[in-house]
């Protein structure tokens, strides 16, 4: 194959590819959960996150779809007696290739426990 045809087909699998990541919300209080007007910070920021990983851009490994509760919880798992995020952001990222794709949302916020000494 010659250089330049080389070059052009690198390029055009490149333009193939693709990565973004959108912000999807912020929130005051976010919790998956019935919570009271109390409540007790647990500590700095935790990360969660729920993706989707797609191969050959139709085969899913594992759920289809990636949620905000999942991400929450996934959060929330970090600290224990944990059942709410407050000041808590959303983002929604895509890593886009015709080989591997992953979708994901990601939680970022800071735990707090709404039930006292309550521990689920």
């Amino acid at each position: 194959m010659k250089p330049a045809r080389r070059i052009v087909a690198a390029a055009a699998l490149m333009l193939l590819a693709g990565c973004t990541s959108t912000r999807v919300g912020d929130f005051t209080v976010g919790s998956p959960k019935n919570l009271s007007h109390r409540f007790t910070v647990l500590g700095g920021e935790v990360t969660g996150e729920d993706c989707t990983h797609l191969v050959l851009l139709l085969i899913p490994i594992g759920q289809l779809n990636p949620t905000t509760d999942g991400a929450v919880d996934a959060a929330l798992k970090q600290v224990a007696g944990a059942d709410a995020l407050i000041d808590a952001t959303v983002h929604k990222e895509i890593l886009f290739t015709p080989i591997y794709s992953r979708v994901c949302m990601n939680v970022v916020g800071k735990p707090i426990n709404t039930r006292g000494n309550e521990s689920e």
